[in-house]
């Protein structure tokens, strides 16, 4: 097998198919065993500083955890967390290439696409060849975005929030006679709930609308809702609001149409900064906390705990989601 240089320096494995081979003078090498091809290479090229430092390898190894670390002549150590190929930076050529982009938030509807990041907003629609961005918006970090009854919510931090129409390709205000928050606050999340309502979480309390129109806006003085900014709302299958603050957790009860503080047993997170809250297909609710472990509980909070995980430890935990096998 020719793998562009007859010096072979070293060999690792993965225990499974891959033989990863190491050359003195053309890089690195991925090889399926089974296959019997190369499947992958790292070489070093000019210019790029995502590629290997140099292409003269002396020695290899596949850790456990399946980084590659490769060690140089005279140049020290690089190590990898890419060696798979399991992931790829989205593209739409020739339009975007989201590969370093710092992307905040994803929104998703059939063949449409909405991309949010810190300098601006994308979209595209695959089915209809369409794309378009803004990037001059009162501020372009985009934190939050939802898709609610054939438009895209978008907010910002900073420069409020906005409404895109797919259909038209125009970005208006979202409710400009409102003011503040929404023209240069910050807006932290949109959410709709079961009755067709929309929730929005700002730096300014919480603001519920139906049918375009504001029903009510929550704060500290007029409900009991914790002072300082509002990081998610979430309602889980029993219709139960969970809305995370600045200051804790609080609860929107929708049958007597409330914000209660009062029901959570000792012991729970809701004194703590969470950032995320969501609901498995088994009913279990993970809360993921600004600082700290894995919280899980029931929907009633009868029976909660920390899940404490070797892999987990130590991490920051930013986001979670149940894919189709569970």
């Amino acid at each position: 097998m020719d793998v562009g240089c007859s010096v072979i320096s070293s060999l690792s494995t993965d225990g499974k198919d891959l033989l990863y081979v190491g050359t003195d003078g053309n890089g690195v090498h991925f090889v399926s065993v089974t296959q019997r091809k190369v499947v992958k290479s790292f070489r070093h090229e000019t210019g790029n500083d995502a590629s290997i430092r140099s292409n003269s390898v002396y020695s290899l190894l596949v850790d456990r955890d399946g980084l590659l670390w490769i060690g140089f002549y005279q140049l020290g150590v690089d190590y990898t967390l890419h060696n798979n190929g399991l992931f790829a930076a989205y593209r739409y050529p020739p339009y975007l290439d989201t590969r370093d982009m710092p992307v905040r938030t994803i929104a998703f509807h059939q063949g449409e696409k909405l991309v949010g990041s810190r300098d601006g907003l994308y979209f595209i629609d695959e089915d209809r060849r369409l794309f378009k961005s803004f990037h001059n918006l009162r501020a372009n970090m985009i934190i939050s975005s939802c898709y609610f009854e054939g438009k895209y919510y978008i907010g910002t931090y900073g420069g409020g929030m906005y409404v895109f129409d797919p259909l038209t390709l125009e970005l208006v205000d979202f409710d400009a006679a409102e003011g503040e928050p929404f023209l240069t606050g910050h807006i932290f999340c949109i959410r709709p709930d079961a009755d067709g309502d929309l929730w929005i979480g700002t730096s300014s309390g919480l603001y519920r609308y139906r049918a375009g129109k504001q029903v009510a806006h929550y704060t500290g003085s007029n409900s009991k809702l914790p002072e300082g900014n509002i990081y998610e709302v979430f309602f889980d299958s029993t219709r139960k609001g969970w809305i995370c603050t600045e200051k804790g957790l609080c609860i929107w009860d929708a049958s007597s149409e409330s914000i209660r503080t009062d029901v959570f047993p000792e012991g729970f997170i809701n004194e703590e900064k969470v950032r995320v809250v969501y609901e498995d297909s088994r009913h279990n609710l993970y809360l993921l906390p600004e600082k700290g472990t894995l919280f899980v509980s029931d929907l009633s909070m009868s029976h909660f705990s920390r899940f404490d995980n070797e892999l987990l430890r130590g991490k920051t935990l930013m986001s979670v989601v149940e894919d189709n096998e569970g």
